[in-house]
């Protein structure tokens, strides 16, 4: 069936949006390394060019039983319009199995990947080039077999990949999807992507969308170089192929095209303009006139590794309206569309300050909508615990807060006992409550659900550490001392810089400098946890740091090792070095947070010389504190000293 030239669409609502899709041309000016039209397509026709296998690859780490219900009817479409092809299912042991027998070269750097969708990301594309075939996320729904979009663009074998709508490109600098893509099998292109992962803490630069478009740019690049030295303009004839191998990317138009309703909230002036739009999406639905009929698939959005309920409201919606149940598809999809103001006002609300008195009204209104949001209940009870660290200790107004964010998350936990965000911060409240005793068992529960795999993903959100860190201090709070500093130690190893900085400080102002390791290894854990966040700078420092205090180990032969760790810890961080200390961080925008020993982050987008420690005093309330380098260097010397005497 022949598809349009794509064009710029015209919007049904009266409002200022960007395009959903752009022409040719102007999609080329954007960014050059889009390529509607492939430079390899001029090498001659072959019978005998690779196609892309008849296999769709799909993944959920937790596995097939996890899989949300919801996602069933997406599931079930690619089969109904692929009759003649695979499904596959990927999990968490299939496809680090994939990763460990046949691409052991990047094992090391896989299992050094912080979080599991970073590790998702990097299987999808170990999996195209070690048995081909589509990777589509179980979000994105096929309305058309793809058979025909999947034609090799001459002799060359190609690989596919598809842009996200225009309006993304602006609101995150995610310009082509790593949720759809396709490729003949051992293309050169995705393992141009594998070859390019770092384990930094950036989710979309470490090995998502900002990852694949750095790739794509590189590949350009040495694309011009090729053609330079043929002596042939852009677009010419070369004699081989590019080096990333040749590769097309296909417009946003008919592979994700972006209702009204599906647009960020920040893109409206009103949220009853958002609710229209959702309103219109569910009449569109029901008369079966969206999407158009030339689209060949259709990607959801439902964030599912940061609110997965959200998504899950949005597919519930999508169902009831197809199935011409209106008011059910309106209590779904009304509830989504206030959640997302929730979130725009609580974290993305730039250029004006966060809202939390609109982000709050917004969250009520989503629970009003549908009361088993279970996210919901959890940003209120942040938006309550984030408003008690503003008041004075023990104050009415501040008890009253606490008691409000303990019963949200109270309720977060009924509908959704497995979260760790929402467990956790139901033990922070009550500890912050003065009620350690209580929020013990909640500490306890995270760890359970870290040790079982829970899949978790909020930025700068360590909950082994955070778990540790905040177990010490209540145990410490019940005059528990020598449990405390256990997990004060183990969440110097385990977790980010914040927690390292706050787990040393509990440890010495508690007079237990001698647990601390020697300053080499100290400095060694320091610089790796840095490195992880993209903080090339300090970690550089903190690694030169180790090197120097390994001549002071008693023992010779671990001298020797921490000089070969710090070696290759240079090494890595070369290869990934930022100067502006925050480049490979993910486009500025927060995240959903999470309380206590858990909280905090690096002071500004990335870099810095203070770190901002948020955590629990000794009263039990909130408290943020700053520590720069020059303090901590004194806290390392004073820590020197100590274990010296």
């Amino acid at each position: 069936m022949p598809r349009k030239a794509a064009l710029l669409v015209a919007l049904p609502l009266a409002l200022a949006f960007e395009p959903t899709y752009l022409a040719d041309s102007d999609a080329l000016k954007e960014h050059d390394y889009l390529r509607r039209q492939p430079v390899c397509s001029t090498i001659g026709d072959s019978a005998d060019t690779p196609h892309t296998p008849k296999i769709i690859h799909q993944m959920w780490w937790q596995g097939a039983a996890a899989v949300p219900a919801e996602y069933a009817p997406l599931r079930a479409s690619w089969a109904a319009t692929h009759p003649d092809w695979t499904v596959k299912l990927w999990d968490a042991e299939s496809a680090t199995a994939l990763v460990n027998e046949s691409y052991p070269w990047f094992a090391p750097t896989f299992h050094a990947l912080p979080s599991k969708i970073q590790k998702a990301d990097a299987a999808r594309y170990a999996i195209l080039h070690a048995e081909g075939g589509v990777y589509a996320d179980l979000d994105v729904e096929a309305m058309h077999a793809l058979d025909e979009v999947l034609a090799p663009a001459g002799a060359a074998s190609t690989a596919h990949l598809f842009e996200e709508p225009p309006t993304h490109w602006a609101a995150h600098n995610t310009v082509v999807s790593n949720g759809l893509m396709a490729a003949p099998a051992q293309h050169a292109l995705p393992l141009a992507f594998l070859r390019s992962i770092r384990p930094v803490a950036a989710v979309f630069a470490s090995g998502g969308s900002h990852l694949v478009q750095a790739a794509l740019a590189r590949c350009h690049t040495e694309e011009q170089d090729a053609a330079d030295a043929a002596g042939v303009a852009m677009g010419g004839t070369l004699a081989g192929v590019p080096p990333c191998g040749c590769y097309v990317t296909h417009s946003s138009r008919d592979f994700f095209p972006l209702h009204t309703a599906m647009r960020l909230a920040n893109e409206f002036e009103r949220v009853g303009e958002h609710a229209d739009a959702a309103r219109e999406l569910i009449d569109e639905l029901g008369a079966g006139s969206w999407p158009e009929s030339t689209a060949y698939t259709v990607q959801h959005w439902t964030g599912s590794w940061i609110d997965a309920e959200r998504g899950s409201l949005w597919l519930r919606g999508v169902a009831a309206a197809r199935a011409k149940d209106s008011k059910a598809a309106e209590k779904y999809l009304l509830a989504a569309v206030w959640a997302k103001w929730g979130y725009r006002f609580k974290y993305a609300n730039a250029p004006s300050d966060p809202e939390p008195d609109r982000a709050k009204g917004a969250y009520e209104r989503a629970l009003h909508w549908w009361p088993e949001y279970g996210f919901g209940h959890y940003e209120l009870g942040n938006l309550a615990l984030e408003q008690a660290a503003q008041e004075s200790v023990g104050s009415a107004s501040a008890t009253t807060l606490l008691a409000s964010a303990t019963e949200h998350f109270t309720q977060a936990v009924a509908i959704k006992p497995d979260s760790i965000l929402f467990v956790n911060n139901l033990g922070v409240a009550l500890l912050n409550g003065g009620k350690p005793e209580e929020a013990l068992p909640h500490f306890h529960k995270v760890l359970e659900l870290c040790a079982a795999g829970a899949f978790v993903t909020i930025k700068g959100l360590d909950p082994e550490a955070g778990a540790h860190l905040n177990l010490g201090h209540a145990l410490h709070l019940l005059g528990r001392s020598s449990e405390a500093h256990e997990h004060w130690l183990t969440a110097l190893g385990v977790g980010s810089y914040d927690h390292a900085v706050q787990a040393t400080q509990r440890l010495m102002a508690d007079e237990a400098h001698d647990m601390l390791p020697p300053p080499a290894v100290l400095d060694l854990t320091l610089g790796e946890a840095l490195a992880k966040e993209g903080r090339t700078r300090e970690a550089a420092l903190r690694f030169a740091a180790a090197h120097v205090s390994a001549a002071n180990l008693t023992d010779s032969s671990d001298g020797e090792r921490i000089r070969e760790l710090v070696a290759v810890r240079m090494a890595s961080l070369a290869e990934v070095w930022d100067e502006g200390e925050g480049a490979l961080t993910d486009v500025p925008r927060a995240r959903p947070s999470v309380g206590g020993g858990s909280g905090g982050g690096s002071n500004g987008s990335g870099g810095g010389s203070n770190v901002q420690v948020v955590e629990a005093s000794a009263d039990g309330t909130m408290k943020k504190t700053q520590m720069s380098q020059e303090e901590m260097v004194n806290m390392i010397k004073a820590s020197q000293a100590s274990q010296a005497k």
